[in-house]
């Protein structure tokens, strides 16, 4: 599972959107797009490569918009690591 410590990036291309006919946020790259939950579209919000994770996690704690669990978002961000979408420094 990808470390607390690593510092995540929207690869090149991709971003996270509210798709409003859809009422959801989606991480959108050329080829497509990837529906995402809410606390995960909230984490990779952040990913501009110059914050943590564990610093991402706090600032979404300190600003208490939604609750969510590390351990769910860490799995999910692991598999879209995988995918290329988010690049870890």
């Amino acid at each position: 599972m990808v470390s607390t410590h690593a510092i995540p990036e929207l690869a090149e291309g991709v971003r996270v959107s509210w798709e409003d006919n859809m009422q959801v946020f989606a991480l959108l790259y050329p080829e497509g797009m990837l529906v995402l939950d809410r606390a995960v579209s909230e984490l990779l919000q952040h990913c501009d490569g110059t914050q943590t994770i564990e610093e991402i996690f706090i600032e979404m704690k300190s600003t208490g918009s939604i609750p969510f669990d590390r351990e769910i978002i860490l799995a999910d961000i692991d598999k879209i690591i995988s995918t290329g979408l988010v690049r870890l420094r």
